[in-house]
């Protein structure tokens, strides 16, 4: 966050880069948590009960 801000009279090429890697970035992150926690439903679900 912090290398996206940069005064409007200085519009570095890596501050655009890194805003867009971090927009980019969001969904796969959030979708790979709905997955673990999907995968954890089913490996509690599917215990053995002694």
């Amino acid at each position: 966050m912090y290398v996206g801000r940069v005064g409007p009279s200085d519009p570095s090429p890596l501050a655009i880069v890194a805003q867009g890697v971090a927009e980019a970035l969001v969904m796969p992150f959030v979708a790979f948590a709905c997955l673990t926690i999907g995968w954890l439903a089913v490996a509690i679900g599917m215990r053995k009960h002694v």
